[in-house]
C-alpha cells in the first residue's frame, strides 16, 4: 500500500516538472541542435515568462486536485493532515473559526485575500511526508417522512446508519439523530425513543484520538438517557399526562450530572437535546394500548367482575371487535389494571394463543366467547 502511493506520488511529481519545465528544457535543446534559430537569451526570457505561469497552473490543476503538496481548504471544514500516520495539524478556511493547537477558536485573523480568491488553496508540506489523513467515520443520518395517521398528517422519523471513509471534519453546529430502543418506563412499559443533539466539534485532536466517536457520544446519551425515563411512567411520556419538554428536562439533567463535561472532553460542544418522537417499542403493543384509551375515553368498556355473565361476554366481545383488542387483555386490565396488565400481556404468550385460532383477522363470536370464558376461569382459579 504504502509503495503504491510513493509510486503514484512520484508520477505526480515527474508531470509536475514536466508541465512546468517541458518548454524551456525543449527550447534549450533546439538552442543546442539550431543555435541560429534562437539565441540563449530570448530562451531566457521565455522561460522567465512561462515557468511562473506554468507553475501556478500546475499547482492549482494537477497538484492540489490530487492533493500534493497542495490542497484546497473548505469553508469551515478541517482536513487532517499526516506524518507518519500521526495526524500534525490542519487545513481550513473559515470566516468564523481558526484553528490553534488542534481547538477550534472564534476567528481572529482576516483570512489572506489570496487564499479566498484561489478557493482556498493552501500549501501544507511536502509529499509523501506529510499526506492527508483518513478516518473511518460512523455516523447517523435521519429520514423525515410524513405519513397519515387518523385523517392528519404525522412526521415519521427513521435513523440511518452511515460509514465513510474521510478526511474532512465539519467545524459548523450540527444535529446528530439517535435512536434510543430497550428502554423501560417505572411502569415497565417499553419504549423507543428518536432524539437528537446539537453539537459542534471544538478539539480536534480529541475527536479523531476516540474510535467510532459518534458511537461512543450515542451509548453514553442512551445510557443516561435509559435512567432518565425510569423516572416516568407510561402516561407521563405518551398519555394523557405526558410531558411536553422532556428533552429541556434531559438536557438540564445532563448538565447537573457533569455528563456534558465528559462530552466536551470527547471533543464536543453540545446546546440542545430533543426528543422528536417516543412510543411503543412493540408497534401492535402501541396500537392496542392505542385502542384502550380511545374505550376509556368513550366510556365503552365497562369494569367487569372475574366471574362475569353472558351479557358480560357479549359486551366483551363488542368492545374487543369495535377496537381490534384482544380479548386476554381487556381482562388482565379488569384485574390488576391497565399498566401492569399491558406488560404481562405484551411479555407472555396470551396474544400468540388467542390469535393463532383466528383466521384472517375475522373474529367469530363463539370462539372469542370460548377463548373469554377459558381466559375468566383461570383467573378465577388463580385468584379465588
Amino acid at each position: 500500500m504504502m509503495k503504491e502511493f510513493t509510486n503514484n506520488v512520484l508520477v505526480g511529481y515527474i508531470k509536475a516538472f514536466v508541465y512546468i519545465f517541458g518548454l524551456p528544457l525543449i527550447l534549450v535543446l533546439l538552442a543546442v541542435l539550431f543555435p541560429m534559430w534562437m539565441s540563449f537569451m530570448t530562451i531566457i526570457i521565455i522561460s522567465a515568462l512561462y515557468i511562473p505561469i506554468a507553475a501556478f497552473f500546475t499547482i492549482y490543476l494537477f497538484l492540489a486536485p490530487q492533493a500534493i503538496c497542495f490542497i484546497f481548504a473548505l469553508e469551515n471544514v478541517a482536513i487532517l493532515i499526516e506524518r507518519g500516520g500521526r495526524v500534525v495539524g490542519t487545513v481550513y478556511a473559515s470566516s468564523i473559526y481558526d484553528v490553534e493547537n488542534f481547538k477550534v477558536i472564534p476567528k481572529k485573523y482576516k483570512e489572506s485575500w489570496l487564499k479566498t480568491k484561489l478557493g482556498g488553496l493552501t500549501f501544507y508540506g511536502i509529499t509523501p511526508n506529510k499526506d492527508v489523513h483518513f478516518l473511518t467515520l460512523i455516523h447517523n443520518k435521519l429520514i423525515e417522512n410524513e405519513i397519515e395517521d387518523g385523517g392528519r398528517m404525522k412526521k415519521k422519523y427513521n435513523i440511518m446508519r452511515t460509514e465513510k471513509r474521510t478526511s474532512r471534519i465539519d467545524l459548523r453546529k450540527m444535529n446528530y439523530a439517535m435512536f434510543f430502543s430497550e428502554m423501560e418506563t417505572k411502569d415497565r412499559i417499553s419504549i423507543y425513543a428518536v432524539t437528537s443533539v446539537t453539537l459542534r466539534v471544538i478539539d480536534i485532536y480529541a475527536f479523531v484520538e476516540h474510535r467510532n466517536i459518534y458511537g461512543r457520544l450515542e451509548e453514553r446519551l442512551l445510557s443516561e438517557f435509559r435512567d432518565f425515563i425510569r423516572n416516568y411512567g407510561y402516561d407521563e411520556i405518551i398519555g394523557e399526562k405526558a410531558v411536553g419538554n422532556l428533552g429541556e428536562i434531559f438536557y438540564t439533567r445532563l448538565k447537573e450530572n457533569h455528563i456534558i463535561e465528559e462530552i466536551n472532553r470527547m471533543g464536543f460542544e453540545t446546546y440542545s437535546f430533543m426528543l422528536l418522537d417516543i412510543n411503543l417499542q412493540d408497534r401492535a403493543a402501541e396500537e392496542a394500548s392505542r385502542s384502550i384509551y380511545l374505550a376509556e375515553k368513550e366510556k365503552t368498556v365497562k369494569v367487569l367482575k372475574a366471574e362475569g355473565d353472558a351479557a358480560g361476554l357479549e359486551k366483551i366481545i363488542e368492545v374487543c371487535r369495535k377496537y381490534d383488542i384482544p380479548p386476554a387483555l381487556v381482562m388482565l386490565i379488569q384485574k390488576i389494571g391497565p399498566d401492569q396488565a399491558n406488560y404481562l400481556f405484551w411479555q407472555g404468550n396470551f396474544l400468540q394463543e388467542t390469535m393463532q385460532k383466528l383466521d384472517k383477522n375475522v373474529v367469530v363470536d363463539e370462539m372469542l366467547k370460548k377463548n373469554v370464558k377459558g381466559f375468566l376461569d383461570s383467573l378465577t382459579k388463580n385468584n379465588p
